[in-house]
């Protein structure tokens, strides 16, 4: 089986932050991050391997992290893992490793992962095979995408033979992402279905939304907008309660919006996003989203702020094809606006960020300037009437979530 490079503990973590020129750190978790994977990493490599999980554990101080002891917390993991019971540790593990790729450091969170996945072994298979789900992503993430596949097909194979449907669905999301990335939509579609049929034999309420998400964007492709509405919706409402899933997927309905011809609805979803996004990654998206429905819209105010927004963030987050693709959103924002100078002066950041990098996807896209183009004078797109009410749904939400109503 194919796996992506893991880096030793202080590489790994120098190469995330040497990934913004003139970054020193990446946040303010970066100590106890570094000491948590070294920790596992020690475990993982054995006893005479640099010495004890254990030592590196004690080593972080109380208030290392938000919230609690993290050294307590990460000394008694690392005690039950040693004993043979893995999942509060693996619990701790993809925690964090989650919230290292939303902040960009994914060699660390590779290499997290990877050392967890030594020490869960077989024993717990459904803790194991949670790790390899997100160790595939994270490698999806950093551009490997044979190991990412090879990663969720070992998810996969784990969740038939310990009988697990969540597994299945973890895997099969995996893959049909993967698919769409590569461009077989048939099979993208076709997994997002198996997946969904996973997730609700699992009861998992975070993978049926995935697949409802899957499948948004699936319907969207295809050009079915009546059924990519209802699945978006649908994932919106698996969503309550958690404000950055919510963003995730309203970023995905904003931009249906903006493809039915509904740029009002657009803005608003973009906005909501933003300030429910739990990251910068998915801020990013949103702030550029919203700064082309803006310019659709003739919202000039609304538009430069929404650029600015994301100008800031361009400046410390994103991968390279994350802001390359964000800064040919912009050109194409500012061209809709009819300002040709910024729009010019996005397209050159953005495509020689593509070129150096050979995102040929973006580059043939993207391979002529930005000429002029207003809003599109035909109107919105015919929809059923229930993909009307998402509509108004959208355009009705609070910039901030209401916790006192479900969507």
């Amino acid at each position: 089986m194919t796996t992506v490079s893991a880096l030793a503990p202080f590489e790994a973590y120098r190469r995330d932050v040497a990934r913004v020129p003139g970054r020193e750190a990446i946040g303010a978790e970066d100590g106890a991050w570094v000491l948590l994977v070294h920790a596992v990493w020690s475990l993982a490599a054995g006893p005479h391997a640099g010495g004890p999980a254990g030592g590196a554990a004690r080593a972080m101080r109380p208030g290392a992290a938000a919230g609690g002891d993290a050294a307590a917390m990460l000394a008694a993991a690392v005690a039950d893992a040693e004993s043979g019971r893995v999942a509060p540790l693996a619990a701790l593990t993809t925690e964090a490793a989650a919230r290292m790729e939303e902040a960009g450091a994914l060699h660390l969170a590779s290499t997290l992962l990877s050392a967890m996945r030594r020490v869960a072994g077989e024993g717990e298979p459904l803790w194991a095979g949670r790790v390899l789900a997100l160790w595939a992503r994270v490698a999806r993430h950093l551009g490997d995408f044979d190991a990412a596949a090879d990663l969720y097909d070992a998810t996969g194979r784990l969740g038939r033979r310990a009988r697990l449907p969540e597994l299945s669905a973890r895997a099969d999301v995996g893959r049909a992402i993967l698919a769409r990335i590569r461009g077989n939509f048939p099979e993208s579609r076709v997994r997002y279905r198996r997946a969904l049929a996973h997730a609700e034999r699992a009861r998992s309420r975070e993978l049926t939304g995935l697949a409802h998400q899957g499948l948004l964007i699936a319907a969207a492709v295809a050009g079915d907008f009546d059924t990519a509405l209802a699945h978006g919706w649908a994932a919106f409402a698996h969503a309550a309660g958690d404000s950055g899933k919510e963003a995730e997927v309203l970023v995905n309905l904003a931009l249906l919006c903006l493809d039915t011809g509904n740029p009002e609805a657009a803005l608003r979803g973009y906005q909501a996003a933003a300030a429910r996004a739990a990251g910068a990654r998915t801020r990013l998206t949103a702030t550029a989203g919203a700064a082309l429905a803006a310019a659709r819209l003739g919202d000039r105010a609304a538009l430069e702020a929404s650029a600015a927004a994301a100008e800031r963030t361009l400046a410390v987050e994103g991968t390279p094809f994350e802001r390359a693709q964000h800064l040919l959103t912009l050109s194409e924002a500012w061209a809709a606006a009819g300002d040709s100078a910024a729009a010019h002066a996005y397209w050159r950041r953005g495509l020689e960020l593509a070129q150096a990098h050979r995102f040929a996807e973006l580059e043939h896209q993207h391979a002529s300037p930005p000429v002029l183009r207003p809003a599109p004078a035909n109107g919105p797109a015919p929809l059923a009437a229930p993909a009307r009410r998402v509509v108004r749904a959208i355009e009705a939400l609070p910039a901030a979530p209401d916790r006192g109503r479900g969507p």
